[in-house]
């Protein structure tokens, strides 16, 4: 009976949303030909006051709403970030959900990106 309990832990288990990723893994794979998709899912006023270049701004609040805007990544690498991790777990917990199979955490989030004075884009 034992086995079988360890089984069902194992698989049962929730699984991690994201894997996490380093801002030096994410600025060589921005280089790629094929460069992941960055979800910034800050505000949309945290966004215009500075992001990661190349991010693309999905409110956490709003991901449900416009989910449809991701149609075609859920086979492929997915960065989320916000402000300092809480938002951004919501939200790879939520894709998982969906489907999406590659999602990743960058470590730090925004302020760690600021911190170690990686580019930052603001709103034109």
């Amino acid at each position: 009976m034992r086995p079988l309990i360890a089984l069902l832990v194992l698989f049962c288990a929730p699984v991690l949303a994201a894997l996490p990723i380093d801002p030096q893994t994410l600025l060589a794979w921005q280089q790629k030909e094929h460069p992941p998709l960055l979800l910034d899912v800050r505000t949309a006023a945290e966004f215009d006051a500075g992001h990661i270049p190349g991010a693309r701004n999905l409110s956490s609040d709003q991901l449900s709403a416009r989910l449809g805007e991701l149609k075609g990544f859920e086979q492929q690498p997915v960065v989320v970030y916000c402000r300092s991790g809480r938002r951004a777990a919501l939200v790879e917990a939520q894709l998982e959900k969906q489907g999406f199979t590659q999602i990743y955490h960058l470590t730090g989030d925004w302020q760690g990106w600021v911190k170690a004075k990686h580019p930052v884009r603001t709103a034109d």
